[in-house]
This record gives C-alpha cells, sequence and structure tokens, in this order.
C-alpha cells in the first residue's frame, strides 16, 4: 500500500513537487528510524546491475519489512530530485552550448593523467591544458592536429580537419634534437616541433616551411616557385651573324666557351681550373647583352641535348627593402641554376647579371653594412658553382668602376675580362650592313642602280656623316671642366650598334608614313634625320651630370661645370627628304 502511495504521488508539475517534498518531509522526519538508515547504506553498497535487479530487491525488502516503506519512498525521492536537478544542468549547458562559439586550436601534446588531458595552443602565443572529451577519439590526436575548443575553452569537443593551413613561411635550414631549425627573411632562427606528415628527413636547406608561429609547429613543405620564373621561356634566337663590328672579340670569346664550357678536361690535364664567369665591359648598347644572348644560343646548338637554359637578371631588381631579401633573391637564382644543372647533365644553364656594378653598389637608400652583406652573400654563391661544369655565369657593366674588386678576381669573373670598344668606322659599316640587308625597299628615284649599290651608298654617307671631320654633326656637345679646359663630343664618341638599329627603324617607319602618298623605299634623307635624331637624343641625355659618365670616360680629378648639347642644323637642300616629319 504505501509502495502504490509513493508511485502515484510522484509530482507531474512544479506546484505538485512542491506540495509532495514538504508533506514528506514532515511524514518521514517524525517516523525515521535506525532501520531506515541502515537500508539506506545497503542501498548505496548493493551493486545494483540494471532496474530489474534493484526492482526484486525493494519488492524483497518491502515483503519483509513493509514498516520501511515510507524509507524507501523518502529515499527515492532525495535521488529522483538529485537526478532532475542534474538533468536541468545538462539540458541548459546543451541549449547554451548550441549558441554559444567553438574555438580554433592545435594540440601540442598529450599529458598523461587520470584523466584524458592535452595541451593546445589557442591564438597569440598562448598556451593551456585542457581536457578531452569522451567523443573525441584520442589516437587521433598528434601534435599539430586542429582541434575544437568549447566557449569555456577548456575542452576538446572535436578534431577539425577543415582548419585552413595559415601561416608564415620560412626556410628550413637544420635539424636539431628531433625537432627543426628555421630562418625567416630576417635571418632569425626559430626552432619548431613538427606535425605527424611532415618528415624532417624529405627536407632539403633552403626549402619553405610553411609553420604557426602560436604553436611553433611547422605544418607542411610548401611547393618552391618554379624555377622557370628565372629563365627566359625559350633559348635566345640571336646568333653571333646578328652581331656586326665585334668579330675578332666574338672569335676569342668562341674560344673561351669551347674550351671552358664543352671541354672542360682539356683544361683540367692542363693542371688548370675551367672558369666560370666572363665579364662583358662596355657603353650602354654596344652589344653586351647580344653576346650573352647568342652566347645561349651557340651553346644550345652545341649542347648534346640541345637545349641551354638562360637567365636574365637584371642586378639592380633584385634589391629588397627587407632584411636579408636581397640576399635571399641571389641564393634562390643560383640554387634554381645548380637544379636545373642537376637534372639533367647535358642542359647548359648560363647566368647573365646585367648592370653587374649594382651588386653591392652603395646608395643613399641602403647602408654599407647592407653592401657588404649583400656581397659576401653573392660572392659565396658564385663561388659555389666551381664544381659544376654545366654552369657558365656572365656578367655586364658600363662602369667597371664602380665594380667592386672582390668581383674581377680570378677564378670569379676575373678569369676572362671583354672590354667592349666603341666601333669605328668600319665596324659601323659593318653593323649598318646587319640592318639595311636587301629585304628593305629602297627608293631609286627613277634609276636603275641595284639594291646593293643603293645600300653601298647609304651606308657609306651615313658613316662619313658620323666621322668625317668636316661633318656638320662633328661636334655634339661640349664639355666644360672647372680649370677652364673643354672637350668636344663626336658621334664617333657615342655611337653604338643600339643607335644605329634605332636610326634603320626610324627611316623604315618615316618611309612607311611617306608611302601612303608619295614615294615608296627608304631615302637618304629618311636615314640622315633619323641618325640626326638619335645623335640629338643621346645629346639631350649628356646634359645629364648622373648619366654623363655612363657614356663619356672622364678623369675623376676633373670637375664637369657645364654640358652644352649641339642640335642638327642639316637643311632639306643636302640630303632629300631629310626633314621629312612622319
Amino acid at each position: 500500500m504505501q509502495k502504490e502511495i509513493f508511485i502515484n504521488s510522484m509530482p507531474i508539475n512544479k506546484e505538485q513537487e512542491i506540495l509532495f517534498s514538504k508533506s514528506f518531509w514532515r511524514l518521514l522526519m517524525s517516523k525515521r528510524s535506525r532501520e531506515s538508515i541502515v537500508l539506506q547504506k545497503m542501498l548505496q553498497s548493493k551493486e545494483v546491475i540494471d532496474y530489474k535487479d534493484e526492482k526484486i530487491f525493494l519488492e524483497e525488502t518491502l515483503n519483509k519489512k513493509p514498516e520501511m516503506g515510507n524509507d524507501l519512498a523518502y529515499y527515492y525521492f532525495e535521488r529522483s530530485h538529485h537526478f532532475r536537478n542534474e538533468l536541468k544542468k545538462t539540458m541548459e549547458e546543451i541549449e547554451s552550448q548550441k549558441d554559444s562559439p567553438w574555438f580554433p586550436a592545435r594540440c601540442v601534446s598529450l599529458i598523461n593523467s587520470d584523466t584524458p588531458m592535452a595541451m593546445v595552443a589557442i591564438d597569440n602565443g598562448r598556451r593551456a591544458i585542457v581536457t578531452i572529451g569522451d567523443d573525441v577519439d584520442i589516437k587521433k590526436l598528434n601534435q599539430g592536429t586542429a582541434v575544437l575548443l568549447n566557449h569555456k575553452m577548456n575542452k576538446i569537443i572535436r578534431i577539425w580537419n577543415d582548419l585552413p593551413l595559415n601561416g608564415e613561411v620560412a626556410r628550413f635550414d637544420r635539424s636539431h634534437d628531433g625537432k627543426i631549425v628555421v630562418k625567416t627573411n630576417g635571418e632569425t632562427e626559430l626552432v619548431l616541433d613538427l606535425c605527424q606528415k611532415l618528415d624532417k628527413d624529405k627536407l632539403r636547406v633552403g626549402d619553405p616551411i610553411l609553420f604557426d608561429r602560436g604553436s611553433h609547429i611547422a605544418l607542411e613543405r610548401i611547393s618552391k616557385p618554379d624555377n622557370h620564373d628565372f629563365y627566359l621561356e625559350e633559348t635566345p634566337d640571336v646568333t653571333f651573324d646578328d652581331i656586326g663590328g665585334l668579330d675578332a672579340i666574338i672569335e676569342e670569346l668562341l674560344d673561351h666557351i669551347d674550351l671552358n664550357f664543352f671541354h672542360p678536361e682539356i683544361v683540367r690535364n692542363h693542371r688548370l681550373r675551367p672558369a666560370k664567369g666572363i665579364l662583358l665591359v662596355g657603353r650602354p648598347g654596344l652589344g653586351k647583352t647580344m653576346l650573352a644572348k647568342a652566347i645561349a644560343n651557340y651553346c644550345s646548338s652545341n649542347s648534346g641535348s640541345g637545349q641551354c637554359k638562360f637567365m636574365n637578371i637584371q642586378a639592380g631588381s633584385q634589391r629588397s627593402w627587407f632584411y636579408g631579401g636581397t640576399e635571399y633573391r641571389y641564393r634562390q637564382i643560383f640554387a634554381a641554376a645548380r637544379e636545373s644543372a642537376r637534372e639533367n647533365s647535358g642542359t647548359r644553364v648560363l647566368i647573365f647579371f646585367d648592370e653587374l656594378d649594382n651588386i653591392g653598389h652603395r646608395s643613399q637608400n641602403f647602408g654599407d653594412e647592407i653592401d657588404s652583406r649583400t656581397m659576401t652573400a653573392f660572392l659565396a654563391e658564385l663561388d659555389g658553382v666551381k664544381s659544376c661544369d654545366n654552369i657558365m655565369v656572365i656578367g655586364a657593366t658600363n662602369r667597371e668602376d664602380l665594380i667592386d674588386p672582390a668581383l674581377k678576381r680570378p677564378k670569379r669573373f676575373g678569369d676572362k675580362i671583354f672590354r667592349i670598344p666603341n666601333p669605328n668606322r668600319d665596324a659601323c659599316a659593318d653593323i649598318f650592313k646587319k640592318y639595311l640587308h636587301s629585304k628593305l625597299p629602297y627608293y631609286r628615284d627613277g634609276g636603275r642602280v641595284s639594291t646593293k649599290k643603293i645600300i653601298e651608298e647609304l651606308i657609306e654617307t651615313a658613316t662619313a656623316h658620323l666621322y668625317a671631320p668636316n661633318s656638320p654633326r662633328s661636334n655634339i656637345a661640349t664639355i666644360t671642366f672647372r680649370n677652364g679646359s673643354t672637350k668636344e663630343i663626336s658621334p664617333s664618341d657615342i655611337i653604338s650598334g643600339a643607335m644605329i638599329e634605332n636610326t634603320v627603324r626610324k627611316a623604315s617607319y618615316n618611309s612607311c608614313v611617306r608611302a601612303l602618298s608619295d614615294r615608296v623605299g627608304i631615302t637618304l634623307g629618311d636615314l640622315i634625320g633619323a641618325l640626326d635624331e638619335e645623335l640629338d637624343s643621346v645629346a639631350e641625355q649628356l646634359e645629364n651630370f648622373r648619366t654623363l659618365q655612363n657614356w663619356i670616360n672622364i678623369d675623376s680629378d676633373l670637375d664637369v661645370v657645364k654640358i652644352e648639347s649641339h642640335k642638327s642644323s642639316i637643311t632639306a637642300h643636302r640630303y632629300p627628304y631629310a626633314n621629312t616629319q612622319a
């Protein structure tokens, strides 16, 4: 009867629960006995397998001692009330977690304890020891594993495999005691732990490593920039036949390349070391870049694999404002060359550094320390190609006086220095022949003169315009020095292959424009008019004190105070169509 009263009297709402609690409290406090306390201890100590066993136990107890029904009712009421409170708290926590944020973190290590715990890196390098949720597979928690923390940030509730791999990039330097040492752009060294998927034995010096600064864990090796970014897409199509006026230099250059690049064993048999560096010195436009491209074409044509990779590097553009950035760029260039040379022993690699004087050159924006560090790094890389027979380094400069003496030492660029002179009259005529060829249209003025004869007359007149003492352009500028002396600049002092190429191009364009309504073909007036435009353009550049030294060799003891250019004064009647405007 008492058991039925207990079951039927269970509260079904909040008000009934309060009344039920008060009435049972008054009833049971007056009737609790020593036996009820013993029974409570028995219930707490008895190992109840499931609800069915507990029910049998209670029925047996009530049958033996019916008077203990009230005590049992009180005991179970207290226990059910406790469970209700715990369930309520659990439900409230679940509801709160539905809308509360989760926080990403990375597992650093597992903690040995009775309760599953782990150390995680949360943000900004902050670390915390948290518990591991029951739903998390501990076997999948490794160093670097991305996880999610609860809203209190004290428990791992999920492994998050979709966490984006973001972080910083550094270069692998070496291994140390199961960890790795990397260097940032500022050459700062960091010691990092490794995530499970990163194998330190497969890392090579210089490999870019993505790491998380907060956890100090290396996450993965990222792909290097494509080495092809440093190379020209195709082998240059310039040949030595395209270069005029440099026959003697080309012959000497070919002997040097054949001996040191294609037959280094002959050099070694004579107890010599094959030369790896070539330095081309000369004014702008004299053909330094064309020579380098022709070398690449020649090496490609004579290589067993028929391939020659050519790097055209502007040394001035490699400067970086970041600490260590310039040295890193040079290391990348030489590393790319060595990698290409290792991939195929038959592949020739040519590294052409234009504006070589800009390496280590001091300027107002970069201090002596930076220049010294850059030069040291470049020389170290340059010395590192000695053992590679299929790598050659070519440098070019128009300011030999600004090149660091260390670059011109033997075993570097000092092995072979080619100084390209200003073209004389014969060399100038040879250059004109490269561009004034028979495929161009020429104005004949109704005559039957052959194309060959017309070309010869054009070249003869153009060279006389440049070199004849009585030429109206014999003096294009006058330089006045502080001591009162002067120097007259003639066309022969500044003429170059690039100027001649531009002259023919402008003459051809003027002929194209005139062909719309007038005579067809290049005239002498077109050629001389274009040549005067080029001379006037260079004369204007000479007025700039900063660029003067690039064109004219002037004694450093002489102080320039004035530069006066002389414009063209050619009249129309001297050369037909000389003043024709496009």
